[in-house]
């Protein structure tokens, strides 16, 4: 069990490193560029000009890389096929970059009401919270519950 918890661990530790650098060198400014292709429909949908924005995203834009630890964490995982883990990233991936359309929505809503008084910021916690918890929720749930299939490769007391 501890040699499988730890080949994990360097696993993902190592996922996380080669994301961080390609996110650092070219991924950032990428996934700027696809948000924005993602997003303009949604907003223009919603009659709302991307410079209405530019605040909201001033405050969610360091939140866009949740999508580094989603994908470290399908990388790193071990026991389901590669199929899955295909198809599973993408999804989640897409679902993160919803999620981002959404957030800045959200965020500029709260801005709207409350500038960015103390109230404001109490009505954003939750929101934070829940966008850093995503990736974490997107693995648990497309890899059917992975904290509890490492269990059952966890012997208990040997009964003899």
């Amino acid at each position: 069990m501890w040699r499988t918890l730890l080949w994990f661990i360097l696993r993902l530790v190592a996922a996380s490193i080669v994301l961080y650098i390609v996110w650092e060198w070219k991924g950032q400014v990428g996934y700027a560029l696809l948000f924005r292709q993602a997003a303009l429909p949604v907003y223009s949908l919603l009659g709302i000009e991307l410079a209405s924005l530019r605040e909201a995203l001033d405050i969610v834009v360091d939140r866009f890389y949740n999508i580094l630890p989603f994908l470290s964490l399908m990388a790193a995982m071990w026991g389901i096929s590669w199929k899955r883990r295909g198809w599973g990233s993408l999804a989640g991936f897409g679902t993160i970059v919803a999620w981002h359309i959404g957030f800045t929505l959200i965020v500029r809503s709260i801005i709207l009401a409350h500038q960015l008084d103390p109230v404001a910021y109490r009505l954003l916690s939750p929101w934070f919270l829940f966008s850093d918890a995503l990736p974490l929720l997107l693995w648990v749930t497309i890899c059917n519950n992975p904290l509890f299939t490492a269990l059952k490769h966890v012997r208990g007391p040997q009964q003899g």
